[in-house]
């Protein structure tokens, strides 16, 4: 691919961008903004929580609102402050403090604190009349023993993108997560590899409580992929999944981008944009953890 074909690519993939923030703008008066909360009641609790982990620009945003349509779930936007229970779980003097106020077993000071980590989700579902929550926070996916030890009963839902494409995305952005080495396109690659090894570390050693999803899958045959993930968490079908679109969904912290999504449009291949050296350089970082996701390198389709 030659640079004045690189470039013209790159140019149509920013413009398209630009059209779906001035969207996202436009449609801003036609969304729900907040939902009013309500008491919390102990013998009304979520039994089985669900955690929707993705690395950034994964799709994590369009399972969120495409989840919070289901009638039995209530999904709002990111949360980011349980990833602090990990600092707090692994501080020994937090225990011995509990412990002088009676807590002694570890075992109850870990229901107590479990009990303050969800007190927001349970009126937040409550207030939206629904028996469970869910929750999508992209940096979880470097917290999730916090999560699976907090929520003993939760269940994990994982969305993966072909990762080229993700550094792409998060490149093209100019967003730079984490305190990674090098140029802005080894940044992104480096997180986005790390944050994928963590989850498949995770779903390799809790199989029963999890289930992966991949990005041009949903957006090439959405019901057939949402069917099976309704099986998995034993929830009904819901049409109302399939059209997210004309659902009302609450703002938060999250992609504002995500407002001016309509149904299920892919967005596959976009790294083709980098110059050939750059694309080099994202493979020879991501190739392992692509191998173990199961995509080829030249494809964004996943092959298992």
């Amino acid at each position: 691919m030659t640079n004045r074909t690189n470039r013209l690519a790159s140019s149509k993939i920013r413009w398209g961008l630009l059209k779906r923030r001035a969207k996202s703008v436009f449609m801003k008066g036609f969304v729900s903004r907040s939902t009013q909360v309500v008491v919390e009641r102990e013998d009304d609790v979520c039994a089985q929580p669900i955690f929707l982990i993705g690395t950034h620009r994964s799709g994590t945003s369009l399972l969120r609102r495409v989840v919070d349509s289901h009638p039995n779930i209530a999904c709002p936007p990111e949360s980011l402050w349980l990833s602090h229970y990990t600092a707090i779980l692994k501080d020994p003097d937090v225990f011995r403090g509990l412990a002088g106020l009676g807590f002694e077993s570890r075992e109850r000071a870990l229901d107590g604190l479990a009990r303050g980590a969800r007190f927001f989700h349970e009126n937040y579902r409550r207030a939206k009349g629904k028996p469970r929550w869910a929750d999508k926070t992209p940096q979880y996916a470097f917290h999730l023993e916090t999560l699976r030890i907090l929520f003993d009963s939760a269940q994990f839902v994982f969305i993966v993108r072909y990762p080229p494409d993700v550094a792409f995305s998060l490149w093209q952005r100019r967003w730079s997560i984490g305190d990674y080495p090098g140029d802005e396109i080894e940044r992104a690659c480096l997180y986005v590899a790390d944050s994928l090894e963590r989850q498949l570390d995770f779903l390799e050693s809790h199989p029963g409580i999890c289930h992966r999803i991949a990005y041009d899958r949903l957006v090439r045959s959405p019901e057939e992929t949402l069917r099976r993930l309704c099986g998995f968490l034993g929830e009904p079908w819901s049409e109302e999944m399939l059209h997210y679109d004309h659902q009302k969904h609450d703002v938060g912290v999250e992609d504002p981008v995500v407002r001016g999504l309509r149904g299920f449009a892919p967005s596959l291949d976009t790294w083709r944009a980098w110059s050939d050296a750059d694309r080099e350089r994202a493979l020879a970082c991501l190739g392992d953890v692509m191998a173990r996701l199961g995509y080829d390198a030249d494809s964004p389709y996943m092959a298992s």
